[in-house]
This record gives C-alpha cells, sequence and structure tokens, in this order.
C-alpha cells in the first residue's frame, strides 16, 4: 500500500519520493520527497500541498513533518 501511496504522490506533483527508514513496523513509515525549482515560493507551495495531499489520503495519521529549502546561488 505504500509503495502505491508513494507512486501516486510522486505522479502527481512530479516529485522525488521515497521511503526513508524502514522500521520493520507496518504500522508506520517515515518517506521523504525533494522538489526543485527556481522560485523559493513556488517550492514552499508544492511542499505545502505535497503534505496537505498526503494527509488528503486519510490513510493514517501523519505524526510530524519537516522540511529544509537550500537556496543556490541568487534567491529570484
Amino acid at each position: 500500500m505504500l509503495r502505491k501511496v508513494i507512486e501516486k504522490t510522486r505522479a502527481k506533483f512530479n516529485i522525488s519520493m521515497i521511503e526513508v527508514d524502514q522500521s520493520n513496523l507496518w504500522q508506520r513509515a517515515r518517506i521523504g520527497f525533494t522538489v526543485a525549482g527556481v522560485r523559493q515560493d513556488h517550492v514552499s507551495k508544492v511542499i505545502e500541498n505535497v503534505h496537505e495531499y498526503m494527509e488528503s489520503l486519510y490513510l493514517g495519521e501523519v505524526i510530524d513533518t519537516s522540511s529544509e529549502i537550500i537556496v543556490i546561488g541568487d534567491e529570484i
């Protein structure tokens, strides 16, 4: 089931996404994803939309999220 969620989300948002921590517990999963873009506000919005989409699937409770935006060069 987790693979289907990752594939659906990856396709919907055109992002890289993977299960990053295999805890060997069927009740938990940790998923990481990467968004690249030219404008920081666009990247932030995509991250927010992915979080909202994952929660809207009602597959379980989202316990925690964290984001890191790395700016390379001059921000536009």
